[in-house]
């Protein structure tokens, strides 16, 4: 039986700090199930209930072949028992709905990853975990998988949305430790909804 249209996944487009790059954010695209607004940080004896998510990105891996370093991109899938623990998390932007969720787990994997030795060097020399996630998502749009915003308002919004909660400080990123810490923001994008503060 197909889930309500109501009760579909969700999909977020999450921005975590990079401490190599602090102005740069990563990219990934999170499948959570639908969960309820929660606008207040402080909600004293009453426990936020947490939200999972599957975590869909690519990141640079280290390898050492033949003595030399290499760090090449490295598609990763990890399932998260709660957002608001995932290490380094910024700001979550809702940006769709999942129409597919089977037909979406077979798709992210199979979304190209570049490396610099690629053939298309003007694809390889642009890749990065922003692109990636960007052609992901495109995928899923196209292919009627997810119900969504169009891109460019996705990554704009979500880096606006960073820069707001964050005042341009990726420091400020939210918990890895305990529920006294804040949780993570997130505002809906295709409705401009603010769900968490």
């Amino acid at each position: 039986m197909r889930p309500h249209k109501r009760n579909k996944p969700r999909v977020l487009l999450a921005l975590y700090a990079q401490p190599d790059q602090p102005e740069y954010p990563h990219y990934a695209l999170l499948i959570t199930p639908k969960f309820k607004p929660s606008l207040h940080q402080n909600l004293g004896d009453k426990e936020q209930a947490p939200i999972p998510a599957t975590k869909y990105h690519v990141q640079k891996s280290r390898q050492n072949l033949q003595g030399e370093l290499f760090r090449p991109w490295q598609f990763e899938k990890t399932d998260i028992a709660d957002i608001d623990r995932d290490p380094g998390i910024l700001v979550c932007t809702m940006i769709g709905k999942v129409l597919d969720l089977k037909r979406l787990k077979y798709v992210l994997p199979t979304t190209p990853v570049y490396q610099l030795n690629h053939p298309d060097q003007v694809r390889a020399l642009n890749f990065d975990d922003h692109t990636w996630a960007r052609d992901g998502y495109q995928e899923l749009k196209d292919h009627h998988i997810i119900a969504g915003i169009d891109w460019t308002a996705a990554e704009e919004g979500a880096n606006a949305f960073m820069r707001q909660k964050h005042n341009n400080d990726p420091w400020a990123a939210g918990c890895s430790e305990g529920r006294n810490q804040p949780l993570v923001p997130i505002v809906d994008l295709t409705s401009g909804c603010m769900l968490r503060t």
